[in-house]
């Protein structure tokens, strides 16, 4: 959607649709509207190129009413495109390859990052 959003301030965008995205240099994204605000948890990642990582399902209701999954899915979207629209690559977990199949992995111990997330 074009012009959907403007920026309000460093690594915040603002959508006309009444919700705003604030990414965190450390990691995470706060998404904030009337309902409320929902933190979900990311990781900038370096390889292959410089993009933050999502983690589906690693979300927490800071503030507000509780979210159904329809709605969830719908905030992950709006995330995805707002950090387009700051110029932000970003990817979903459940979009990577398989690592469950990755030989590396095998010892069964969680990718770095990931060995504290509940979801």
């Amino acid at each position: 959607m074009s012009g959907e959003f403007t920026k309000t301030g460093t690594n915040i965008a603002a959508s006309v649709n009444g919700f705003s995205v604030r990414v965190s240099p450390n990691g995470g994204v706060l998404y904030s509207d009337a309902l409320g605000e929902v933190r979900i948890d990311t990781e900038w990642m370096a390889r292959p190129s410089i993009h933050l990582l999502i983690y589906v399902g690693y979300h927490l209701v800071k503030s507000g009413e509780q979210r159904t999954v329809v709605e969830i899915e719908r905030i992950y979207d709006s995330v995805d495109r707002a950090l387009h629209f700051l110029g932000i690559q970003s990817v979903r977990d459940s979009q990577l390859p398989n690592q469950s199949t990755d030989p590396t992995l095998a010892s069964g111990t969680p990718p770095a990052g990931q060995e504290s997330r509940h979801p």
